[in-house]
C-alpha cells in the first residue's frame, strides 16, 4: 500500500513539473522583455538629454563669447561722446572725445574690429588696432541698393537696439561675427556702432567638442537661415547660397518643432525662453534639439545619433537575464517564488485585463462618459445672447470654411446668415436689393475684388440710401496697428480679427445688427430633460477625445459646445483646404502674390478651427511671400503641405467614423420638392435653408441618384451655389419622385 501511495505521489510530482517549467520559461521571457524595454527607455531618455545638454552647452558658449563685447558695445553706443560725434560728424572736438572712448573699448577687447556708419552722411569708417585721428576717415558710403550694405538698413529697421550677423568686412575682406548697435539721440537714430569678432574662435568654442560621427551642429537666425555649422566656416557664406535648416533634415516632427520655435520669437531670448527636443524617425539622426541663445534671436540646433551608446547597452539585457535565470533556478522550488513572483504577477495581469475591458475610447450619446473638460464645455455653453429672428446678414469670404465658421458662431442669435464667396457677388446682392440685409461681414483680402474695393463700390457707386448706410464689418486675419482707423476711413463701421472671438462678435452684433425696438434679450441655459424631449434629436457623432493638430476644447468653446456645427465646419475645412493645398505645390517668383493670398486663407481658416500649428506655419509663409523671400517659401512649403495633408487625413478619418454611426433608410430617388427648395436657397445665398435641404436629402440612402447627393454635399461645402443651380436646373426636366 505504501508503495502504491509513493507511486501516486510520484505521478503527481511528474505532472506538476512541466507546468512549473512552462511558468519558469514564461518568467524568463517576461523578465527579458521588461529589461529590454527598460534599457531601451533609459537609452532614449539618455539620448534626449545628451542632445539637450550639447545644445545648451553650445548656446551658453555662444553667449559667453559675445557677452563681454555686447556689454561694451552697448556702453559705447550709449556714450555721450560717441553719440554727439555721430550727430555732428564734422566737429573735430567731438570726434576727439569719441576716439578716446573707442580707444578705451579697444584696450578692453583684444583683436576687436570696429566699424562705424553715420546715418546723415552715410559715411563708413573702419579701424583695427591703434585708433588715431589719421586712420579714422571715411572709406566708403552706404548705398541702399548695394547688397553689401544690407546689414546697416536691417539694423536701423529692426525693432531691437542691436542685431547680430556674420558677414565679410568689405574693407579687409575678413569674415567676422558682428554686433551692430544703433546709436541714438533722444529723438532719432544717428548711426550704427559695430564690433566684429573673429569667427574661428567662436566656431571652435561651439563645435570643437562635437563628435562628427554622432552630431551635427548649427547656429540659425530667426528665419531659420544657417549662420554657422560644424563643418565649415568660410565656404558656408562665400561659395554657397543661403541655406535653411529645414533643408538639412526634412523630418516632420523636427519641422513642426522648428516652426513652433521660430514663430514664438518676439524680440531677444531670455533665461526663460523655451527649448525643444524631439525624437526623429529617420535613420541618420535620432534626436534634434533647438536651444535659444540668450540676448539674441539666434538659436543652436543639434542633431544627435546615440548609435554607439546604444550598442554598448545591448549587452546589458543578456547579463540581466542570466542573473534572473540563476536566481529563479535557485529558488523556483521554494514557496517564496510563488508568493513573491507568480501570485503578484497573476493579480497584475488580471487587473490589467479588467481595466482594458472597461476602457472607453469614444465619446458618444449612448455611452457612459466620464466628467471632463469636454463635457463641461458641452453642458455649460450657455452664454447670454440676444435673440434676433428678424435679422438677416450677408457674410463675404473667398475661403469656404470661414463662411461656415461665421455661420456657426452666429447660429445662437437665431438670425438668418447668407453667404457669398467674392466681393463682386456682394456688390450684386446689395445692388439688386432682392434681400434687405441688416449688416454685411466682409473679408478684407480676397482674390479679384477685395473687401475694400467692394465696400467702396457699395458706398459710392450703387447710389441708394440702403447701400450708403448698411453696416459693413471688416473681417481680417492681418491685425496690425492702425487697422481700425484704416477700415473706418474706407467705409466700414467696425472690424473683427480672425480667428473671430465670441465676445467681440457679440459686441459687434449688439451694436450694428440688433434693432433695439425689436430685440428680445434672452439667456440660453442648459435645456432641461423636458425641454430636450421637445427638441429635434441631434446627430449622434462618434467624437474622439483627441483630434491631433486641433485644440478640441478651444474649438468647441468657440462654437458654443455645438458638436454638429463644429463637425460641419471641419467637413468644410477638409473639402476647401484640399483644393487650396493643390494650388500651392507649384511655386515660382511670378505666382508669389497668388501664393500669399492662398496661404492667407489657409491661415485664417486653420486658426478658426483652432489648428494653431498649421495656422502659424501658414502665417510665416505668408509673410515670407509678401516680402518676396522665395528661398524661405521653397524651403518650408513642402513641410507645410505635409502638415496640412496630415491634419486633413485626421479629420477625414473622424468624419468617416461619424458618417457610419447610423444606418439610413433607403429610397429610390431624392425628392424633387427638396431639390427645388435647395435650388431656390442657392439663388438667394440662404445658408440656413441650404443646410435644411441638405439635411433632409442626407437622411436617406438612394438606389439610383447617380451620386447626386454626394456631389451636392461637396459643392455646398465649397459654396459653389452657381454650379448647384445649373446642375439642378439641368435635372429639372427629368422625372423625379415627388414628396
Amino acid at each position: 500500500m505504501a508503495i502504491v501511495g509513493q507511486e501516486r505521489q510520484s505521478k503527481r510530482v511528474t505532472q506538476v513539473h512541466p507546468v512549473k517549467n512552462i511558468i519558469f520559461v514564461l518568467v524568463i521571457v517576461l523578465m527579458t522583455t521588461v529589461s529590454a524595454a527598460i534599457i531601451n527607455r533609459v537609452n532614449q531618455d539618455n539620448g534626449k538629454e545628451l542632445a539637450r545638454a550639447y545644445s545648451v552647452e553650445a548656446a551658453q558658449a555662444f553667449y559667453s563669447f559675445i557677452s563681454e563685447d555686447l556689454t561694451l558695445v552697448r556702453k559705447a553706443s550709449h556714450s555721450k561722446a560717441i553719440t554727439n560725434w555721430f550727430a555732428d560728424e564734422e566737429n573735430k572736438a567731438k570726434k576727439i572725445l569719441a576716439l578716446d572712448e573707442m580707444m578705451n573699448y579697444a584696450e578692453i577687447v583684444p583683436n576687436v574690429h570696429l566699424y562705424l556708419a553715420i546715418h546723415e552722411s552715410k559715411n563708413e569708417y573702419t579701424t583695427k588696432g591703434q585708433i588715431t585721428m589719421e586712420n579714422i576717415v571715411p572709406f566708403a558710403q552706404l548705398d541702399p541698393d548695394n547688397i553689401t550694405d544690407v546689414w546697416y538698413y536691417e539694423c536701423i529697421e529692426s525693432e531691437n537696439d542691436y542685431v547680430t550677423n556674420i558677414d565679410i568686412e568689405k574693407h579687409t575682406n575678413i569674415m567676422r561675427l558682428w554686433i551692430n548697435h544703433k546709436v541714438k539721440t533722444d529723438k532719432e537714430i544717428v548711426g550704427v556702432f559695430c564690433s566684429g569678432l573673429i569667427i574661428q574662435d567662436i566656431h571652435s568654442k561651439l563645435f570643437g567638442k562635437l563628435d562628427a560621427r554622432k552630431f551635427r551642429g548649427y547656429v540659425i537666425n530667426k528665419e531659420g537661415i544657417i549662420q554657422l555649422d560644424d563643418k565649415s566656416i568660410f565656404g558656408l557664406y562665400i561659395d554657397e547660397p543661403v541655406r535653411y535648416i529645414q533643408k538639412e533634415n526634412d523630418n516632420l516632427a523636427f519641422n513642426e518643432a522648428l516652426f513652433s520655435h521660430l514663430n514664438s520669437i518676439n524680440g531677444f531670448f531670455t533665461d526663460n525662453s523655451q527649448s525643444h527636443v524631439v525624437r526623429l524617425s529617420n535613420r541618420l539622426y535620432k534626436y534634434a534639439a533647438i536651444e535659444p541663445i540668450k540676448s539674441t534671436d539666434w538659436s543652436v540646433v543639434i542633431f544627435y545619433n546615440p548609435t554607439l551608446l546604444a550598442g554598448t547597452l545591448n549587452f546589458l539585457p543578456l547579463v540581466f537575464v542570466l542573473l534572473v535565470v540563476l536566481f529563479l533556478y535557485v529558488i523556483r522550488g521554494n514557496t517564496l517564488t510563488r508568493k513573491v513572483i507568480f501570485s503578484p504577477m497573476n493579480r497584475l495581469i488580471q487587473n490589467r485585463l479588467e481595466k482594458k475591458t472597461n476602457t472607453e475610447t469614444f465619446y458618444s450619446k449612448d455611452k457612459n462618459i466620464e466628467e471632463g473638460k469636454l463635457l463641461k464645455i458641452l453642458r455649460n455653453s450657455g452664454m447670454k445672447r440676444i435673440n434676433l429672428p428678424y435679422a438677416r446678414v450677408l457674410v463675404v469670404d473667398d475661403v469656404k470654411t470661414n463662411l461656415y465658421v461665421a455661420k456657426g458662431m452666429m447660429k445662437p442669435y437665431g438670425m438668418q446668415v447668407d453667404c457669398v464667396t467674392s466681393g463682386q457677388e456682394a456688390v450684386d446682392a446689395i445692388r439688386s436689393e432682392t434681400v434687405q440685409y441688416n449688416a454685411i461681414f466682409m473679408d478684407h483680402m480676397m482674390p479679384g475684388m477685395d473687401g475694400i474695393e467692394a465696400t467702396k463700390i457699395i458706398r459710392e457707386e450703387i447710389g441708394t440710401e440702403y447701400a450708403k448706410t448698411i453696416p459693413i464689418i471688416a473681417l481680417t486675419a492681418n491685425v496690425t496697428a492702425g487697422n481700425e482707423e484704416k477700415f473706418l476711413e474706407k467705409g466700414f463701421q467696425a472690424f473683427l480679427s480672425k480667428p473671430i472671438e465670441i465676445e467681440l462678435l457679440d459686441s459687434v452684433i449688439r451694436q450694428w445688427v440688433m434693432d433695439k425696438t425689436l430685440e428680445e434679450e434672452q439667456s440660453l441655459p442648459n435645456p432641461t430633460d423636458a425641454e430636450k424631449a421637445n427638441q429635434p434629436e441631434k446627430t449622434e457623432w462618434v467624437f474622439l477625445k483627441h483630434i491631433e493638430g486641433i485644440d478640441l476644447e478651444k474649438g468647441l468653446e468657440r462654437f458654443s459646445g455645438d458638436i454638429d456645427i463644429f463637425m460641419n465646419i471641419l467637413r468644410s475645412y477638409t473639402a476647401s483646404t484640399s483644393t487650396l493645398i493643390k494650388a500651392i505645390k507649384e511655386l515660382n517668383q511670378d505666382n508669389m502674390s497668388d501664393y500669399a493670398i492662398t496661404v492667407h486663407g489657409i491661415k485664417g481658416s486653420s486658426k478658426s478651427i483652432c489648428a494653431e500649428l498649421v495656422g502659424n506655419m501658414a502665417e510665416a509663409l505668408e509673410k515670407a511671400a509678401r516680402r518676396g523671400d522665395l528661398d524661405y517659401v521653397l524651403a518650408n512649403n513642402n513641410a507645410f503641405v505635409e502638415a496640412v495633408e496630415k491634419l486633413i487625413g485626421n479629420l477625414i478619418n473622424i468624419l468617416h467614423k461619424a458618417g457610419f454611426e447610423n444606418q439610413k433608410p433607403l429610397k429610390d430617388k431624392p425628392d424633387k420638392y427638396v431639390l427645388d427648395r435647395l435650388q431656390t436657397a442657392c439663388k438667394t445665398y440662404s445658408m440656413d435653408e441650404i443646410d435644411e435641404a441638405m439635411e433632409e436629402l442626407e437622411k436617406y440612402e438612394y438606389k439610383s441618384d447617380d451620386g447626386l447627393v454626394s456631389w451636392l454635399r461637396t459643392n455646398v461645402n465649397q459654396v459653389n451655389f452657381v454650379q448647384i443651380c445649373k446642375k439642378l436646373s439641368d435635372l429639372s426636366m427629368q422625372p423625379m419622385e415627388t414628396k
